[in-house]
């Protein structure tokens, strides 16, 4: 019996978009599998990268084999998305009423996250300019019109993070810290985010995310299951102890120079951190060393010169440390 020779695949299924395939368009873009065709005009201006794709020349005199002139023989824009293309199209494309929606509270902003993400990318600068101000004006405006609950601002993260908008990831930042009050977080999910997608840019956050997570405790990490590879695991519970630690010991701190007797001293700093008016007015986790620092601190302000204010201040700026750069902390945690 003759071997059954090998079935081709079959070639997939291209269609045309149903708004952004113009009959007299010039140009002819192919992103999975839609087909585009648009107005080379459109697309080389505000010198946008696509004026070094297209072969004006070539389409001028209707050279059927030049890139991008026909179905046959598209622009092909490899790891790019239909939904991604349709809103940099609907930006350049759009009419006056349309754009007039972006103003209104009930704007998308997930089409103005891609509008500026594709235009940075290919270089629609005045594009991405616009775009990106109203992506900033809808994250800082009143709560009831900013953005829906649940919303995955991890898009805007990377445009961010490649744009290198610093207002809008300091807004973002803003917006992450205020919502770990909120115990239904999945900081899990922002941790693997930061770790796998990002280029270092959103350390910040990690930290943050990182502090927060470990002060609610083992229990909540094993609720949570693997959601993180167990290098991240390991490092929760090795912060954990460091930090428990801290609070009972505090850190180390330079003594004032008549200092009679360190280890003594020591002891009686470590005293006052368990003492009774500050364990029974504490509200906070056992691990968190921040809110507990600023208990004691209360009870015990460190107004004066002498060794335990000392030991009292170095706590403090250890507090600070982990409040505005937390991811050193966990950095250089041996895991």
């Amino acid at each position: 019996m003759a071997p059954v020779p090998p079935t081709a695949p079959l070639a997939p299924v291209l269609t045309h978009d149903s708004r952004y395939y113009f009959q007299e368009g010039n140009i002819v873009i192919r992103v999975e599998d839609v087909l585009f065709r648009v107005h080379s005009s459109i697309l080389i201006q505000d010198s946008s990268i696509f004026e070094s794709m297209i072969s004006l020349p070539q389409l001028d005199i209707g050279a059927s084999s030049a890139e991008g002139a026909s179905d046959k023989n598209p622009i092909v824009l490899d790891g790019e998305t239909v939904v991604r293309l349709r809103a940099l199209l609907w930006a350049l494309y759009a009419l006056p009423h349309e754009i007039a929606q972006l103003y209104t509270p009930e704007a998308d902003i997930d089409l103005l996250v891609n509008i500026a993400s594709m235009a940075h990318k290919y270089t629609f600068e005045k594009v991405e300019s616009w775009a990106a101000d109203l992506v900033m004006a809808k994250i800082q405006s009143p709560a009831e019109h900013r953005i829906p609950a649940g919303y995955d601002f991890f898009p805007m993260m990377r445009y961010t993070g490649l744009s290198r908008k610093f207002a809008l990831r300091q807004r973002i930042l803003d917006i992450f810290r205020k919502s770990f009050t909120c115990d239904t977080t999945d900081f899990a999910r922002i941790i693997r985010f930061v770790h796998e997608d990002s280029d270092g840019s959103w350390d910040d956050l990690l930290g943050l995310t990182l502090y927060q997570y470990v002060i609610r405790g083992p229990q909540r990490w094993e609720a949570d299951g693997d959601k993180l590879p167990r290098d991240k695991r390991v490092l929760l519970y090795i912060a954990f102890g460091n930090l428990c630690e801290m609070r009972m010991l505090g850190v180390p701190w330079e003594h004032i120079p008549n200092c009679a007797n360190t280890g003594k001293c020591i002891g009686e700093f470590q005293e006052r951190l368990k003492c009774s008016s500050c364990v029974s007015g504490y509200k906070g986790a056992q691990g968190d060393f921040v809110a507990w620092t600023n208990r004691v601190a209360l009870v015990h302000p460190p107004n004066g010169t002498s060794c335990l204010d000392a030991g009292m201040r170095a706590m403090q700026a250890q507090a600070r440390k982990l409040e505005e750069h937390a991811w050193m902390f966990f950095s250089e945690l041996k895991c």
